[in-house]
């Protein structure tokens, strides 16, 4: 179903729905620039790059790193470029994917007629799935381990620390 130019007040594109589009990231983008009406916002969250690489060590992941190139454009991290393809039939990946650090959804977003507004992460600390037996246990630890994600998720040595990037910008 098209939806005319300008439809939307506000488009809500979370759960990292856009790294799903693989290759046609930047046309999603352009189709969500569409739709959304002028100065009006986009809530977004994308897969974070350096958040997906974070989880190298508390996952273990040697078969990853012995063979990184068959699970991602290895070259392309390297390069510290800010959109980097998961490869189509890596094991290591549910979907073929696309990743991005804050400074390359920021490239994107701006090529795409968006100002930002905000930039954050999801889970800037600690990745979900780190086995923190004693925080859990503890009321008072894990009500201030989220006191602290709260307070550090815009932190911008952080943003690209997390396992998702979430973006609020405004169509120009």
């Amino acid at each position: 179903m098209m939806f005319p130019e300008g439809h939307f007040e506000m488009v809500v594109c979370y759960g990292v729905t856009l790294s799903y589009t693989y290759t046609r990231y930047q046309e999603a983008l352009n189709e969500l620039t569409r739709v959304l009406h002028p100065e009006w916002l986009l809530f977004l969250s994308v897969c974070s790059l350096y958040g997906t690489l974070r989880l190298l060590g508390p996952l273990d992941a040697h078969t990853f790193l012995e063979q990184a190139n068959d699970h991602i454009d290895w070259e392309a991290v390297l390069r510290h470029e800010g959109v980097v393809y998961a490869r189509p039939d890596s094991p290591e990946f549910h979907q073929p994917l696309v990743m991005f650090s804050s400074e390359g959804l920021r490239a994107c977003l701006t090529q795409a007629r968006f100002e930002i507004n905000m930039m954050a992460s999801s889970n800037p600390i600690l990745q979900a799935g780190n086995k923190i037996p004693r925080i859990t246990d503890s009321e008072q630890a894990s009500s201030t381990l989220t006191d602290l994600e709260v307070a550090l998720y815009t932190c911008p040595g952080l943003v690209d620390t997390g396992e998702h990037l979430i973006a609020v910008a405004r169509k120009l």
